[in-house]
């Protein structure tokens, strides 16, 4: 864990009972604390309304927030504090640029919302191994050719998640690492291998990230990557994520530029990963990026809307804000979204953590379920510390 990064967790742990925001991306560190003023859409448009409001934000003003995977999401449940887009300017914030500390008051706080004891109650009792047999049906009959299943865990309520966050930091270095607790006690976070967009000086950066191999020992791990870059099923996986995002560009009226793939390593697993980069428009916002490409067929599957409706089939627990995107923006509409993997909501009346695998022809139950194992393990070890 970088020094920045300890600063940032230590002055919000002296902030607990007040709303605490945090960003670790690529070294920048930027976080907030309490609400000065909110931004919140639930239209189907909901980022280009929240994009086009925040053009009237102070010039100064550093901008926090998510949205949920799915447009339609209501925020119940565990889920209340969490709406389908909210983006927030902290009363107070700070950012680690160019090796110190900018500071910056936007001012008072607002009034903290309240919020009702709840969890997240299940709508059917399918297991996973129902869901991937049911995903694999539907693969072989031609409605879609990939979907991304969700699989949840439980765990008891932790008694500040700030802590949880910052030995998932610690576990996590190569990871991008979100914080987002706008109610107190009430905080989604985690760390993710993806960047669904970052816009900066009219340059458009984006990747696909699918395609995943355990890591393994010293003498083993390169094995088990070269393995990873030449695997069919992993590959037909990656270029529909490709595919999706270049696509996607185009119809903005953009010229993206594929880099070449590569792997991508995190703690427990590896990842292949294709850098894509775009010149943008000159009044183009992040967010507009941000809702071209949600969601991705590394988070849904593909056709989209096909794997959208076979997830609200088989999953049991509403994703929320899990495989939607968190980040920040400024007033210019330069910033960084993530999308929200790896993910952990912390509630007082419990834990649930969530990871998922994209499901395609020749997929196994098994194998699905020990790679969201692989990916969960630094997100349960730090829960559970």
């Amino acid at each position: 864990m970088t020094e920045p990064v300890q600063q940032a967790i230590a002055t919000l742990q002296e902030a607990r009972g007040q709303p605490r925001f945090m960003l670790a991306i690529e070294g920048a560190v930027r976080f907030g604390v309490g609400i000065h003023r909110r931004l919140e859409d639930k239209s189907i448009d909901r980022l280009h309304v929240i994009g086009h409001a925040a053009r009237q934000l102070p010039k100064d003003a550093m901008v926090l927030g998510g949205f949920s995977f799915d447009a339609a999401h209501v925020p119940t449940g565990a889920w209340q504090g969490f709406p389908t887009a909210l983006f927030v300017v902290p009363a107070l914030e700070w950012e680690w640029r160019e090796g110190e500390w900018h500071e910056h008051r936007n001012g008072p706080y607002a009034p903290l919302p309240d919020a009702q004891p709840a969890g997240l109650q299940p709508d059917h009792g399918l297991t996973w191994g129902d869901q991937v047999s049911s995903a694999l049906k539907a693969i072989h009959s031609g409605r879609l050719s990939k979907v991304v299943l969700a699989r949840w865990e439980q765990r008891p309520a932790l008694a500040d998640p700030l802590s949880a966050f910052a030995r998932l930091v610690a576990a996590e270095p190569m990871a991008h690492s979100y914080y987002f607790e706008p109610i107190p006690g009430h905080a989604f976070f985690g760390a993710t291998p993806e960047r669904l967009a970052r816009l900066r000086h009219g340059r458009l950066e984006t990747h696909a990230v699918a395609g995943t191999a355990p890591r393994g020992t010293k003498s083993t791990d390169a094995t088990l990557g070269s393995k990873l870059l030449i695997a069919e099923k992993e590959s037909r996986e990656h270029r529909l994520v490709v595919e999706h995002i270049v696509g996607r560009l185009q119809s903005m009226g953009l010229t993206p530029e594929q880099g070449m793939r590569r792997l991508r390593r995190m703690a427990n697993v590896q990842h292949l990963e294709t850098q894509v980069t775009a010149s943008a428009h000159a009044d183009m916002h992040v967010l507009d990026v941000a809702q071209a490409l949600h969601p991705t067929p590394a988070v849904c599957g593909t056709p989209v809307a096909a794997a959208q409706d076979l997830i609200a089939e088989l999953e049991g627990l509403p994703r929320g804000w899990y495989s939607g995107g968190i980040g920040w923006f400024n007033q210019k509409g330069e910033g960084e979204i993530l999308v929200a993997l790896r993910s952990a909501l912390a509630t007082p009346e419990g834990t649930w953590l969530c990871a998922g695998a994209g499901i395609v022809e020749g997929s196994d139950a098994k194998a699905e379920f020990e790679e969201t194992e692989a990916k969960l393990t630094a997100l349960r070890e730090a829960i559970l510390a």
